[in-house]
């Protein structure tokens, strides 16, 4: 609680974003992207007039995409079932994982199956669909406006944002109470903060959107309203102190993710440190060293489980989307390691050889490894130029055969 105590003080410290005017913002820096290389994409920007096949091939897929989701209307997080809490407004979703109780006529209480996704979540009843859709139409449509230089893109980004973070009549509040629900169960629970995971990434591409016309400064100052509020949840909330306590896998390294790239969006640079150096903790916490089951750089708590292959990554890109926001303000994580030599290099030491597919996975996975490689790509990418090591180029080289027409693997970094 002391530390929470201290979080929320540097938090408060803080004034919350008030509106400006309505001008477009001029310019950002780009070094203040945690996950896109904003220098890499003025590099892909040109070669688009090359003959870069790839990257042309990913372009005109983009371009198919965004001029699809162009003419959609945005979603709503007040459509669907009514939450629990009673308020519309409120984030409402089953977990992923939760399914009907074969035992009973009603299906209630329902009973959680870990790896083992109910399509149920993703239906119109619940909001986790709308809002995965919504902030994966924002990135396409911000990446569209960006090699286009068609500000038509932008401006259908700009209002798929209003109307889920802004508008009141519309507006998603600042929390994931009501998500992960087990229903005669639990309303929520802690762990469905890990929703908000995409809020990362995300937040790229609304930084990226800053430099067009269409995206205001009013705009940005509003959304940084909703994130201002999102953080005091996430550091106050009985929810989010639960989750800030899960050091020891992945929900503990986003939730800190999630707190320091909200935290530099808004300008609370000392708040992002902590989260760092939260990082650095769950490292030490996380990762085997002489280990009497697993080799050293896993994370047990994630290869441990039936999605071994899929948890191992998703707990690594949680650790590299924090040093993501870290090298964003000068805080290095990823070169970090403890006095026994735990660290992100040994993570990816340890993760390297089965992404080349020079070792077989042989814990549970109830997908195909081969059908998970090209997921990692972007985060490879990450760690080739923090380590220069000729091992993770090999292991980026392969990576790239293997994706074909991924905007997000050819467009947002090379």
């Amino acid at each position: 609680m002391k530390a929470h105590v201290i979080y929320l003080a540097i938090l408060l410290s803080f004034p919350v974003m008030g509106c400006c005017d309505t001008m477009a913002i001029s310019r950002i820096e780009p070094t203040m992207f945690f996950n896109l290389d904003y220098r890499d994409m003025l590099a892909i920007k040109k070669d688009l007039k090359t003959d870069q096949d790839k990257i042309k091939k990913a372009y005109s897929h983009l371009m198919m995409q965004a001029d699809s989701i162009w003419s959609q209307i945005p979603q709503k997080v007040i459509d669907g079932d009514l939450p629990p809490t009673g308020d519309p407004h409120d984030f409402f979703t089953i977990g992923k994982y939760a399914h009907p109780n074969p035992e009973t006529p009603d299906g209630l209480p329902y009973i959680r199956k870990d790896g083992m996704v109910n399509p149920e979540a993703f239906t119109d009843r619940y909001d986790l669909g709308r809002f995965e859709q919504t902030t994966n139409r924002v990135c396409s449509l911000a990446l569209a406006w960006f090699y286009s230089d068609d500000e038509k893109y932008a401006a259908k980004a700009a209002e798929f944002l209003r109307v889920w973070f802004i508008n009141p009549e519309t507006r998603m509040n600042p929390n994931f109470e009501c998500a992960a629900a087990l229903p005669g169960v639990y309303n929520g629970m802690a762990i469905g903060i890990i929703f908000g995971a995409r809020l990362v990434n995300f937040l790229d591409h609304v930084q990226l959107l800053t430099l067009s016309e269409s995206w205001t400064e009013t705009d940005n100052n509003n959304l940084k309203k909703w994130f201002d509020e999102y953080l005091i949840w996430l550091m106050t909330s009985d929810f989010g102190v639960i989750e800030s306590r899960a050091d020891d896998n992945n929900h503990g390294t986003w939730y800190a993710a999630q707190v320091a790239a909200a935290a530099i969006y808004t300008n609370k640079i000392e708040l992002a440190k902590s989260m760092i150096d939260k990082g650095k903790i769950q490292l030490s916490i996380q990762m085997a060293i002489d280990h009497a089951q697993y080799p050293d750089g896993a994370l047990p708590k994630e290869i441990g489980r039936n999605q071994s292959f899929l948890y191992s990554l998703y707990g690594l890109q949680g650790f590299c989307a924090l040093a993501g926001c870290g090298k964003a303000i000068g805080y290095d994580l990823w070169n970090y390691q403890t006095e026994d030599g735990r660290g992100m290099r040994k993570a990816f030491d340890f993760l390297v050889p089965y992404l080349l597919e020079e070792k077989k996975w042989t814990h549970e996975s109830l997908t195909p490894v081969r059908e998970q490689l090209p997921g990692a790509i972007n985060i490879v990418r990450q760690a080739e130029k923090a380590f220069q090591s000729s091992q993770v180029k090999k292991a980026r080289e392969h990576l790239e055969e293997l994706v074909e027409n991924d905007s997000h693997a050819w467009l947002i970094s090379k």
